[in-house]
């Protein structure tokens, strides 16, 4: 759309050009005005009134004049109202052309805004359309590349406001998923790689967490409270009958034969647990 305007001392006229079916129109909207005059007795009245206020100029307050003071500021305030309130009468009528100008202007206006909502709701009804398809489209994606990782790559979480735009490729969006399915693979490797006993849980918490260092944690808090139960009652080795024998500081030494690596591993944590000093023969 093309806005020219011409102004000369009195009118204005505004050239709209409007694109209708590839043809071209030229409408024009002639606004005509005077420019309006206001004239006051500014300068008989400011004389005046510079006169009245030296009555005013060197008034002091005391204790003793305080109601008078009073009554002096309550008569500027009059004087000050009574011109206030006739530039309020002036601008009200001075006004007035141009409120009806405006409220016409709008009137004009309202017309070319039915056709704006009309146009611009068409629009959004497409683009809701484009982006339900759109979604539609990516959740086939997903599922796709997804695979058995999908349980723990809710589409929800993983999804970026991104894929939604016209722009945003099938081999973006692809990549994203790709490497957000790598990542948990990777995860559940390392948790697979504890070899805990309680493995499954351990992937539960990182289907409910979405990171590693959950499951890790728990894992840690299985081992430490595993361990403390051994330390109450350590029945995972079966020691042979002990020897007493003396050593060369005629200090008791014990020998413990244990078989077995796991009980062999679960003693030497006991025994460095305690600060038990041991060697192995």
């Amino acid at each position: 759309m093309a806005l020219q305007g011409k102004c000369a001392d009195n009118c204005i006229t505004h050239y709209i050009t409007k694109e209708r079916k590839g043809q071209m129109e030229d409408k024009n909207l002639l606004v005509e005005y005077t420019r309006g005059t206001i004239t006051c007795d500014f300068s008989e009245i400011e004389e005046e009134l510079r006169l009245q206020m030296t009555a005013y100029a060197d008034l002091e307050v005391t204790e003793d004049n305080i109601p008078e003071r009073k009554k002096d500021v309550a008569t500027l305030r009059k004087i000050k109202t009574a011109v206030e309130d006739k530039r309020k009468e002036i601008k009200k009528e001075y006004s007035k052309p141009l409120a009806e100008f405006e409220a016409k202007v709008k009137q004009v206006t309202g017309i070319i805004d039915e056709q704006i909502v009309r146009i611009n709701s068409g629009l959004d009804e497409f683009d809701k359309k484009r982006i339900q398809e759109k979604r539609e489209h990516i959740k086939e994606l997903y599922e796709k590349e997804a695979g058995e990782y999908a349980e723990f790559l809710p589409l929800e979480i993983i999804r970026s406001s991104r894929w939604d735009n016209k722009t945003c490729t099938d081999n973006e969006i692809i990549s994203e998923i790709q490497t957000a399915k790598l990542k948990v693979r990777a995860d559940i490797e390392a948790i697979k790689a504890l070899g805990s006993d309680i493995e499954e849980k351990l992937i539960i918490t990182y289907k409910e967490n979405g990171n590693s260092l959950a499951a890790i944690q728990q894992n840690n808090a299985y081992l430490e409270g595993k361990k403390a139960g051994e330390k109450v009652a350590p029945t995972a080795c079966q020691p042979a009958e002990p020897v007493k024998v003396w050593d060369a500081m005629n200090e008791p030494v014990w020998t413990i034969r244990i078989t077995g690596l796991d009980a062999i591993d679960k003693a030497k944590g006991l025994l460095a647990f305690n600060g038990i000093e041991y060697q192995e023969v």
